[in-house]
């Protein structure tokens, strides 16, 4: 099994950490060749991926988005032969109630995420994603947004991406023992989600400390 692997930019931006990361799958007989689709919009750039990789004669395709960086050689995933593995990694989806970086992948109805192995879900973001071959062929417009009547988008390229090829009797997986750094202006947004927890316990704690000092606090295994 060979893999074919891209990433798509628009801007010729590469993040550093990923120098490493591909000189690492480049000298791994498993890696065919690495290419760099570029365009706009993103699922331009992807589809253009595709493309060219059903013009080989690979069995999977890695994609890796270029602010995306592995923590683990993605190549070692081919050798699993699953349909799709998207590699979890943090978003940022501020929807002004929750935290608003959270990881990104759906679980399957009534699942939790199990933040270690390979679990079967229902979607995965796609910037660290290994895909089998069979899963693309004669699949046509791979990527691309769904909007609703108004024009507002309901389901993002990636999500989308794997509701179709669930549609289609395929599955989908992420590997919790395969996880992505995923930078944002320069910063890195698991550590970003550790100093925001850091930051709600102390001020967790402030809270306590005043209702203290105001004589108004009442442990919970305390009667009122």
């Amino acid at each position: 099994m060979k893999a074919f692997v891209t990433l798509p930019s628009w801007d010729r931006y590469i993040h550093c950490e990923l120098f490493p990361v591909l000189a690492e799958m480049s000298a791994d007989d498993r890696c065919d060749s690495i290419s760099f689709p570029k365009g706009r919009p993103y699922e331009h750039a992807l589809n253009i991926a595709v493309r060219d990789f059903l013009n080989t004669d690979c069995s999977h395709w890695i994609n890796i988005d270029s602010d995306n960086v592995p923590t683990k050689n993605l190549l070692e995933l081919i050798e699993l032969d699953l349909d799709f593995i998207g590699c979890p990694y943090m978003l940022w989806q501020n929807d002004g109630v929750s935290n608003p970086i959270r990881w990104g992948v759906i679980c399957l109805d009534g699942d939790k995420p199990t933040h270690k192995g390979l679990q079967a879900v229902e979607a995965t973001a796609s910037g660290s994603m290994v895909v089998s071959r069979r899963v693309l062929e004669g699949m046509k417009r791979p990527f691309e947004r769904l909007y609703d009547d108004q024009g507002l988008v309901k389901r993002g390229v990636d999500y989308y991406f794997c509701d179709k090829i669930r549609n289609r009797g395929f599955k989908v997986y992420t590997h919790w023992d395969y996880r992505s750094k995923h930078f944002q202006d320069c910063l890195e947004l698991s550590e970003i989600a550790y100093s925001y927890d850091k930051l709600c316990q102390i001020s967790h704690l402030e809270q306590k400390t005043e209702k203290l000092l105001n004589g108004t606090f009442h442990s919970e295994k305390s009667p009122m």
